[in-house]
């Protein structure tokens, strides 16, 4: 029997590629092939992450270890960077310009905004 294969259209891209593409954009600081959809996703997979996290630990009586205190605040920090950045999307789309041009702001920068 010949196994069936699943065919894409030219150009689409997995779930998993979107994701790392993501990771890879924020990592260098540029967004450039991805869509609001994908940072969306992205959010929140990190906010499920942060959540759990959080989660583990307001059960039991212990605080966060060392590692896990940092990774939370990267959690945050990366977490503020893709809000920063889907708003500058959508800023830059309802005044009628391309939303690729948006990019990462540093974490400095981000870090300082009032929530």
């Amino acid at each position: 029997m010949r196994r069936r294969r699943a065919w894409r259209l030219p150009g689409a891209v997995s779930s998993r590629q979107r994701r790392e593409r993501v990771k890879n954009a924020m990592r260098y600081e540029r967004i450039s092939i991805v869509d609001d959809a994908e940072i969306i996703h992205r959010i929140g997979e990190l906010a499920d992450e942060e959540r759990r996290l959080e989660e583990a630990h307001a059960a039991a009586a212990e605080g966060l270890n060392r590692g896990e205190r940092a990774r939370l605040d990267q959690l945050q920090r990366t977490l503020d960077q893709l809000w920063d950045l889907l708003r500058q999307r959508r800023a830059l789309r309802s005044a009628g310009r391309d939303p690729e041009s948006a990019t990462a702001r540093p974490e400095e920068t981000v870090e300082r905004y009032q929530q």
